[in-house]
């Protein structure tokens, strides 16, 4: 899924438009339509014929490293964004989600902000690492041993269906963490006072 937001330095940033493609080898670039999000002014939002381009490729990692395979997104450009902004161009910024995967999360990434510039050039590559089964089995194992309890993707918030589905494109609330957190009696807020008493008193 890549999403193209307008960036806003005192608010949330609009989105843009959105647009998506199969997780595979483009063997060069691609030019896609974007479905653009009718916010502002509908009428000149539907006279602008906006696109995206991207590449993507994938390399495999050295034998002995813990990922599975690696995936680069590049993006290109975007041409004819509308105005988000009522006094200047747009200031776009593309986030391209890869996922879900077999574990249930969405990997996300950021190109810079280019300001001004409906029109902008990117050329920026974006890096993803997809982590070999048998690592994330052992991360999570060791982590329910110093836990003290079983603790696997399903217990995560970050691997839950309802955060995946990503309903506001910078992701799920603090208090979704924090209530996880209370899940776990090491983080239980009683455990927490006892560890941490003066601070949490302030």
């Amino acid at each position: 899924l890549v999403k193209v937001m307008d960036e806003d330095s005192y608010d949330a940033s609009d989105l843009t438009g959105e647009a998506s493609l199969p997780l595979k080898p483009t063997n060069g670039p691609v030019t896609l339509p974007l479905s653009l999000s009718l916010r502002g002014n509908v009428a000149d939002i539907r006279a602008h014929k906006s696109e995206v381009t991207v590449e993507i490729s994938r390399s495999q990692p050295p034998q002995d490293s813990r990922l599975a395979e690696i995936w680069h997104v590049t993006v290109h450009s975007v041409s004819d964004l509308p105005k988000m902004d009522w006094m200047t161009d747009s200031d776009p910024q593309v986030v391209v989600l890869l996922g879900p995967t077999m574990r249930g999360c969405h990997r996300k990434n950021f190109t810079p902000v280019v300001y001004n510039d409906s029109n902008a050039e990117f050329g920026c590559r974006l890096d993803y690492g997809v982590s070999r089964t048998d690592v994330l089995d052992s991360v999570f194992r060791m982590l329910s041993l110093a836990l003290e309890q079983h603790l696997g993707p399903e217990c995560i918030p970050m691997f839950l269906p309802k955060v995946t589905s990503l309903p506001r494109w910078r992701g799920p609330k603090n208090e979704d963490f924090e209530n996880f957190l209370a899940k776990l009696p090491a983080f239980a807020p009683e455990a927490q006072r006892q560890c941490f008493p003066r601070v949490l008193k302030r």
